[in-house]
């Protein structure tokens, strides 16, 4: 009797497909991108061929309609003066939710790492109640409305003030391909309607704030279960995925479409660096305020002690705080990883065998780098679209800085981030090797783990049922598996002890 069923599938490499080949791929069927008959049209149509087209464009089908203004696609692709085709959709959220976060934080007391793990289910279950609408796509025009309507209106409207989509359909005049235009009269209307319900909101968002401050709002939440998936296109992939090694995972074919799918030729277009601003420097209570602040509300800040300089630029917390494009003083810390090089000789041996090199890497950890030294590492996906965080290395991202200054973003060449992605395929192959290693010596370990606790059996009996089926899963190779297995084992160990993150100071 026939207990199962055999089938092929061919998994899609969209990075080398043609246009035609993309579109009519069954993945791609609902979305849209630089491929589409559509977008090869209005490029054709406006006479161009730069193109700025985003992830959220790509990610909806062609016919897709703003549900602020009602334009379609078609009608709201437009020109920029640089003879760029704009083709992007932007999500639109409510400020006020930000701000009313702040303002629960700001009643919070207590040890900063405890209290914010006791309130944080609480507030994130508040800020629904308190925000005027939820997080909606809109096309660029619409979201572009809301803040060019809020500046008209001047300082009688709150920065933490966003307009509804349905109010921004009252105040814009619509025309296809074009940027709209604002009616005034109709957003002062709207704001005479709706700024008490504002001040109403922001009250309650102080009120939550004090209890849940107090500790009398708290909200508990079932111990983790995990819900078994009985759909079948789950587990048909799980079946897929489960039958490839550690090295062959079916990964990537998203980010794939998406790298595909966009374009950001128009954005790029040009060699030159940003221009800085003028500068400004905070004074001594404006950074102690902002301070006290990131301490509460960020634990990197927090763990980064007063010496802390950024490993990339050498700016110190001080000298990161500049103005936000809104004029807000602000400065983050982010976490990236970086890396160790394996200098083993027995590890380089083995590790040989699925990857030559020239870069082999031994371990990562975690970093804290200023907000404009990781902006860097989201231009570069902007630039070459399909890359991944880790497509440039501490050293290079150094390198890319054209003299860091204090209180102000980093000057940068968008041809010289290109350029030093492009050269650093080896760097990236790396990188991609050493996430397959750290996957495949789990993969080996927790297999180990799940038969000593399925059969009982010591480790020593576990390993003995372990590596034959390992091997049979091709997970292990066949000539001299014990001691392949007992070398993935011991990796795992040791890059589960290797340390998360660096020191705080650099």
């Amino acid at each position: 009797m026939v207990t199962t069923r055999s089938i092929s599938l061919a998994i899609p490499d969209f990075k080398t497909m043609s246009d035609d080949d993309v579109q009519a791929h069954v993945l791609a069927r609902h979305r849209d991108g630089r491929w589409s008959t559509q977008t090869r049209w209005l490029l054709s149509m406006f006479g161009t061929d730069k193109l700025e087209l985003n992830e959220a464009w790509a990610e909806n089908w062609t016919d897709w309609t703003c549900p602020a203004c009602g334009r379609a696609k078609i009608e709201l692709a437009r020109l920029t003066e640089q003879n760029v085709l704009l083709c992007q959709l932007d999500w639109h959220h409510d400020h006020l939710r930000d701000h009313a976060s702040r303002l629960m934080r700001a009643q919070l007391t207590g040890n900063p790492g405890e209290v914010e793990r006791r309130a944080a289910r609480s507030i994130s279950a508040a800020l629904p109640l308190i925000e005027r609408f939820s997080e909606t796509l809109l096309c660029n025009d619409c979201n572009a409305a809301d803040a060019a309507m809020k500046a008209q209106l001047g300082k009688q409207v709150p920065s933490y003030f966003s307009f509804r989509p349905s109010e921004i359909a009252r105040f814009v005049v619509v025309e296809p391909n074009r940027t709209h235009r604002l009616d005034v009269a109709a957003g002062e209307e709207i704001w005479d309607e709706v700024s008490a319900d504002l001040a109403q909101r922001t009250e309650f968002a102080e009120m939550l704030g004090d209890r849940i401050g107090q500790g009398q709002h708290e909200r508990e939440e079932a111990s983790f279960a995990l819900r078994q998936s009985t759909d079948d296109r789950k587990l048909f992939f799980a079946l897929g995925y489960e039958v490839m090694s550690a090295r062959a995972k079916i990964d990537g074919i998203a980010a794939g479409l998406i790298a595909r799918s966009r374009s950001t030729a128009g954005r790029w277009s040009t060699t030159k660096s940003k221009a800085s601003r003028k500068v400004q420097a905070p004074d001594q209570a404006t950074f102690e305020r902002l301070d006290a602040a990131r301490n509460s509300s960020s634990r990197w800040w927090r763990e980064s002690d007063d010496g802390w300089c950024c490993p990339c630029c050498a700016r110190t917390k001080f000298e990161i705080v500049r103005k936000s494009n809104e004029g807000d003083w602000t400065a983050s810390i982010m976490a990236v990883n970086d890396f160790r090089a394996e200098t083993d000789p027995h590890s380089l041996s083995r590790r040989g065998l699925y990857h030559p090199g020239p870069i082999v890497l031994a371990s990562h950890y975690q970093i804290g780098m200023c907000q404009d030294c990781r902006q860097i590492l989201s231009d570069a996906l902007t630039i070459r679209p399909g890359n991944v965080d880790e497509c440039l290395s501490l050293a290079q991202l150094r390198g890319l800085i054209e003299g860091p200054a204090p209180h102000t973003r980093h000057a940068l060449s968008a041809e010289l981030i290109g350029l030093s992605i492009d050269a650093n395929t080896d760097w990236m192959a790396g990188v991609a090797d050493y996430w397959s290693h750290h996957r495949h010596a789990s993969d080996i370990s927790l297999e180990h783990y799940r038969i000593m606790q399925s059969t009982g059996l010591s480790a020593a009996g576990a390993r003995d049922i372990a590596i034959p089926k390992l091997v049979a899963a091709q997970k292990l190779p066949a000539d001299g598996a014990a001691g392949w297995f007992d070398w993935f084992m011991l990796e795992e160990k040791r890059m589960r002890a290797a340390p998360g993150r660096a020191g705080a100071s650099t």
